[in-house]
């Protein structure tokens, strides 16, 4: 009986098709039955196909001997590798609840992109749209995340953070007093400085649990990170009616 192998997802346009070897009572023949390729070996189980398409390419794989032929059919979907990995866009910031877009890298198929909530209470229209609308009914920080599946190539992710100020001054300009925010991974510390007066720094994880909270003063103060597994975090500090958002990757 005829055995295509199995089906295939490869980053490129060429690799060897995998049908069961052949008996010396047996001939066998591929052809081409959707896409695009050149068969280097017509008559070869394992042969090199080259100049593959982007997404599926369909062989078919005939098997003739004293009894008479059968057949098989096999897929192989080529993704490209030179698209470029998830990247969510930069982070925002938004002074009353309400409506903004979204910046994420774009794709083509048969890449296949979505916007997942992380956390916060954020409403994304089009999960697949890299531009989309997302609606934010309450105050408070949101992370989203874009993730790229890219068959063969394999799946990127990156994350945004969009932070909704309750403050009565809308659009207000951040003065030079306003706190400064810096994270240095090969100390695993945390700077805040500035002349502001004392306010909360709180630090949470992706998924928008605090795992960190310090009394910030005026002046410079400095916050460990060492006892942080790695991954994203999100510093944010509200002194007043004024804030200031940080995210930050912990990798020790």
């Amino acid at each position: 009986w005829a055995d295509a192998g199995p089906d295939q997802y490869i980053c490129g346009d060429s690799t060897h098709l995998q049908a069961a070897a052949l008996t010396p009572l047996d001939s066998g023949y591929w052809f081409l039955s959707q896409g695009n390729a050149t068969i280097v070996n017509p008559t070869e189980p394992n042969t090199l196909v080259t100049g593959l398409l982007l997404g599926e390419n369909a062989f078919q794989w005939v098997v003739i001997n004293g009894l008479g032929a059968t057949t098989d059919f096999v897929s192989v979907w080529g993704n490209d590798p030179s698209t470029p990995p998830a990247d969510a866009g930069p982070d925002q910031l938004m002074f009353t609840p309400s409506v903004t877009l979204l910046n994420a890298s774009s794709y083509q198929a048969p890449c296949v992109c979505v916007w997942t909530v992380i956390s916060g209470n954020a409403n994304v229209l089009s999960a697949t749209s890299p531009t989309s609308l997302v609606a934010f009914p309450n105050y408070g920080l949101s992370v989203l995340q874009w993730t790229c599946d890219n068959g063969g190539c394999g799946i990127t992710t990156d994350q945004v953070v969009i932070d909704v100020v309750n403050t009565t001054s809308t659009g207000r300009e951040l003065a030079p007093s306003d706190p400064t925010l810096f994270h240095d991974p090969g100390q695993d510390l945390f700077f805040l400085s500035g002349n502001q007066l004392p306010g909360d720094l709180m630090i949470l994880n992706s998924s928008g649990q605090l795992v960190g909270q310090h009394r910030a003063m005026a002046g410079n103060s400095t916050q460990s990170t060492a006892d942080l597994s790695p991954g994203l975090y999100i510093a944010h500090v509200r002194i007043g009616d004024r804030t200031r958002t940080l995210r930050f990757t912990v990798t020790h």
